[in-house]
């Protein structure tokens, strides 16, 4: 199918057989990602998954990441994914600046999605540096209703917890998980509830 989709659309195909190669023959992937971009300039979908295999843990180059990130947000400015990237990275490297900056871009542009604001909480939560911005981009993201495919509540009140935590805010961080395991039953909240009770004298 991936061969049959290639045939039709060269960068689609590559798409497709780079998803069949995560799980097969992952040294295969950053090839067939960066095919799929490079044949077809003005695909959007081929500089995202690009920028996400840069921003992956195992892939981290931050430099790339950006740079397709931008490429993509040439090709539509209109759409949440590349916005994402490019905060996610800025985050990732303490750059608060570009941060701010692409955040308020992502604002105007897609005012209805603020997966952007997540997805940058993240990377400074993960990263250890000024964890209070993380608790603002989380209450941001909190503020709205998130769209259909976007991290849902229950996450955000999970991640919250953890950087409520690293706060040393440990009853507020515990409020947060309980409100994510209410929203959700199977919330990752469940394990960090578990993890404070059994530190319980």
């Amino acid at each position: 199918m991936a061969d049959r989709i290639g045939r039709v659309n060269l960068a689609e195909g590559c798409l497709a057989q780079a998803r069949l190669a995560e799980l097969d023959d992952p040294e295969k992937v950053e090839g067939l990602l960066r095919k799929a971009a490079e044949s077809q300039p003005g695909n959007h979908r081929a500089r995202i998954a690009m920028a996400a295999y840069y921003l992956s843990a195992m892939h981290k180059n931050y430099d790339l990441a950006e740079q397709y990130g931008r490429e993509a947000l040439r090709v539509d400015p209109s759409r949440m994914e590349a916005y994402a990237i490019l905060a996610t990275a800025s985050a990732a490297r303490g750059n608060w600046t570009d941060m701010d900056a692409v955040l308020a871009r992502a604002e105007k542009a897609v005012p209805d999605d603020p997966t952007p604001y997540y997805r940058a909480a993240g990377a400074i939560l993960a990263s250890g540096r000024e964890i209070e911005r993380a608790e603002r981009l989380l209450r941001t993201y909190l503020a709205a209703e998130p769209e259909g495919n976007a991290p849902t509540r229950a996450e955000a009140h999970w991640q919250l917890g953890l950087v409520l935590e690293k706060e040393g805010r440990g009853a507020e961080a515990i409020g947060e998980w309980s409100e994510s395991l209410r929203l959700d039953s199977d919330s990752p909240a469940k394990r960090e509830l578990k993890r404070v009770a059994a530190r319980q004298p």
